[in-house]
């Protein structure tokens, strides 16, 4: 799929200028997850993980499936569920 293949590389490209871009990390490793790139998923899961937030912060927007597609605002369904697939495949949590 050369448009996964694209995004992967746009969002690789955003994380060398922010490292820190908590909404690109997810889309990205669902990016990963849905090509089969499974070292690379892996590989930023633990760099998420590593970064995840502490106390009370991390009760709002823990790194699961059901928190990661409730705060991204697809307008397809679809999306959603594409979206839960790769990061299911990455090995994000339901």
């Amino acid at each position: 799929m050369k448009w996964l293949d694209e995004a992967a590389t746009s969002l690789e490209r955003a994380l060398t200028l922010n490292r820190d871009d908590y909404w690109s990390q997810r889309l990205l490793l669902a990016t990963y997850g849905l090509l089969g790139r499974r070292t690379d998923a892996t590989k930023l899961l633990e760099t998420i993980k590593g970064n995840e937030k502490s106390g009370w912060l991390a009760v709002l927007d823990p790194l699961t499936i059901r928190a990661s597609t409730y705060w991204y605002p697809f307008a397809e369904r679809a999306d959603v569920e594409r979206f839960a697939e790769g990061l299911r495949k990455a090995g994000v949590p339901e």
